[in-house]
């Protein structure tokens, strides 16, 4: 809670009487934030022939605290003071202390710099990686493709015709084919 007065600071209460008569006997009771009458309370101090009293008084809890000041039947004034752990004095110190702090920080415009290469150059390595995922994936796609040709079972015989019949362009067989290279090799002998 922040307010105006602080708890265990003293709080000067001041009372002008009636027609600022002097010799007066002005009461001061002091209430507490539960109510309760303070043993703070006492007679005001009359500043000297001015017909104005004053009696300080120090909570020491937080709330509001209520004065009451009577004279002698011929006036009373009721004043309330809200009582905080920390007052604009003491939040105002702290602002204050915190303002010197920061500005005691130097402004390094150099590392603002290395911050933007540091960027740009993780900007440039992802764009080397995004390259050569994508050729990765390339080579992925032609695999595939050439793969989906191939038979559900290579080793069998129909398949292996197959491939041969391919690869030779025609119907030879490779028995016929193992033939044409012993004729080849191997020349009719002259005798």
């Amino acid at each position: 809670m922040t307010g105006t007065y602080k708890v265990g600071v003293p709080i000067l209460v001041t009372y002008q009487a009636i027609k600022a008569a002097s010799d007066r006997t002005i009461q001061m009771d002091v209430y507490d934030d539960a109510q309760s009458l303070s043993n703070q309370s006492g007679t005001m101090i009359e500043i000297t022939g001015t017909g104005r009293y004053c009696l300080p008084f120090t909570p020491d809890v937080e709330g509001d605290w209520i004065v009451m000041m009577s004279d002698s039947g011929k006036g009373e004034v009721v004043k309330a003071f809200e009582v905080c752990s920390q007052d604009i004095d003491t939040i105002g110190g702290n602002v204050d202390a915190i303002k010197t702090k920061t500005d005691a920080i130097p402004v390094d415009p150099a590392s603002a710099a290395n911050v933007v290469t540091a960027h740009s150059t993780t900007n440039g390595l992802i764009a080397v990686v995004d390259t050569k995922v994508n050729i990765v994936d390339g080579i992925a796609d032609d695999i595939k493709v050439k793969t989906e040709n191939l038979p559900a079972d290579p080793a069998s015989a129909t398949n292996v015709a197959a491939v041969e019949s391919n690869i030779r362009g025609g119907g030879d067989t490779l028995d016929s084919l193992s033939d044409q290279i012993d004729t080849l090799e191997s020349p009719a002998m002259v005798g």
